[in-house]
């Protein structure tokens, strides 16, 4: 019976002290997040409304949720947030395209690329100065230094999905060339892609080294 009681509590809560649940809400997020839950965090700041918390939280989480393949759970937060977020936070724009696009909505992620490439030329091709642009928002700097690899590696997928596989082969060696070594995982998707679309073009032995 707890969840009833729980739930119980929670409607005398919204009926008698309907002002509190925004800042219960920023309390449970901060303890879930102390205690290393991140996704008790997220979901507590996204039902608050807090949704610069939010983006904060899944910014930080996206390699892992990405890594572990729960793109759909990602997509499913960061559609929740308002748009003018993203304008200023091109980690979180890249880290929604590749969730857009491993769950097959590339027509929706197009237009998020586009905006997070502007970000390049104002943060330096390498991303090595996150400082430079007073507008950013950037909750992990070494998700930002590795940007330029990431996108290619998106533009390499967007090329391959179009049929392009000269364009995809383009990009591909770009992402390899502007990730750095330990970046496992732009250079690992840029050389696979290397490798579809070289058997695109019916070169199975450079389809099979990469």
């Amino acid at each position: 019976y707890h969840h009833l009681f729980a739930d119980g509590l929670r409607a005398r809560l919204v009926d008698e002290q309907p002002d509190l649940v925004p800042a219960l809400h920023l309390r449970a997020s901060a303890w879930y997040d102390r205690n290393g839950e991140p996704s008790e965090a997220i979901a507590h700041a996204l039902t608050g409304e807090h949704f610069e918390q939010a983006a904060h939280l899944i910014e930080l989480a996206m390699p892992a949720m990405l890594r572990d393949r729960r793109e759909a759970t990602l997509c499913s937060w960061l559609d929740l947030l308002p748009e003018p977020l993203f304008a200023v936070r091109p980690v979180l724009s890249v880290g929604h395209v590749g969730a857009l696009m491993s769950t097959g909505q590339v027509e929706r992620a197009a237009p998020r690329l586009r905006a997070a490439e502007r970000w390049l030329d104002v943060t330096g091709r390498a991303g090595q100065d996150p400082g430079t642009a007073s507008d950013i928002v950037v909750a992990d700097p070494d998700q930002l230094r590795t940007l330029p690899g990431t996108i290619e590696m998106y533009r390499a997928a967007e090329a391959l999905v179009g049929g392009d596989a000269g364009g995809t082969a383009m990009h591909a060696r770009r992402a390899i060339d502007l990730s750095p070594e330990g970046d496992c995982l732009p250079r690992a998707g840029a050389t696979a892609l290397l490798g579809l679309a070289s058997w695109h073009d019916g070169d199975l032995d450079q389809a099979h080294r990469a």
